[in-house]
């Protein structure tokens, strides 16, 4: 999903580093390991194996859930700045605790249809995906469908058995570093109530830039929109030192 953003992203002066989580792309796909733990912590250990340090981190959606939570657990400070797009932080599954949140039959129906029927719930999501503006072009519609086709179904049910589960409230409020939360209003997958606005408002030092029309897929359907506002804030973040 990244790849097209890459070039202005590097025009820009950054180095971009992508990262196939593992069950995606040409990461192995192992049987376990699709908790919130391990999945920061394959992340951190590659950030030690390339020694990098002075960090921006961009996640979006399941990505934004482990940037938050990797941001909070950086106790060295190697993460500098943070975006956190479409994101389905801060707690998506209502509780006692959070009473606002998606009642849980809602998101066990989720994993019941990709669990029952893959095909049909990529087809049945796609339009709620890419929302009520732009669309994007068809082979970013293509890219995206191939890329859930070609992710085991095992590891999408894991990993939406730990999206649902987790909560990062606390994670949130400790993060200082500049973080910027973009997200589409009306991304149907995860919704800004529930999930972005929330975000912004237990971040410190967060702020929210919402793109009006946006759904899910907001880094292709608006892919200009989108590059301007994380290349503005990475470039106030690098000549305005985090506080």
């Amino acid at each position: 999903m990244w790849q097209p953003l890459i070039p202005r992203l590097t025009q820009a002066g950054f180095r971009p580093i992508t990262i196939d989580r593992r069950g995606h792309g040409a990461s192995d796909r192992p049987h376990s390991g699709y908790d919130l733990d391990t999945l920061v912590g394959d992340v951190t250990d590659l950030i030690d194996q390339l020694g990098l340090d002075d960090i921006s981190l961009l996640g979006h959606s399941f990505g934004a859930l482990e940037a938050a939570a990797l941001t909070a657990r950086d106790h060295e400070g190697r993460v500098s700045c943070l975006v956190l797009s479409a994101t389905i932080t801060p707690c998506l599954q209502a509780s006692e605790t959070n009473p606002t949140g998606i009642p849980p039959e809602f998101l066990e129906a989720a994993r019941g249809q990709i669990s029952d029927d893959i095909g049909q719930w990529i087809v049945d999501n796609t339009a709620g995906y890419w929302g009520s503006g732009e669309m994007g072009r068809p082979v970013e519609h293509v890219w995206t469908q191939q890329a859930l086709f070609d992710t085991p179904v095992r590891v999408l049910l894991a990993l939406q058995e730990t999206m649902s589960g987790a909560d990062v409230r606390a994670d949130l409020a400790s993060i200082r570093v500049p973080t910027l939360v973009i997200h589409g209003s009306d991304d149907r997958s995860s919704p800004l109530d529930f999930t972005g606005r929330p975000t912004a408002e237990l971040l410190p030092n967060g702020r929210l830039e919402v793109i009006d029309g946006a759904g899910h897929g907001l880094y292709a359907s608006y892919h200009e929109l989108y590059l301007q506002a994380i290349i503005e804030h990475l470039a106030a973040r690098s000549v305005e030192p985090a506080r």
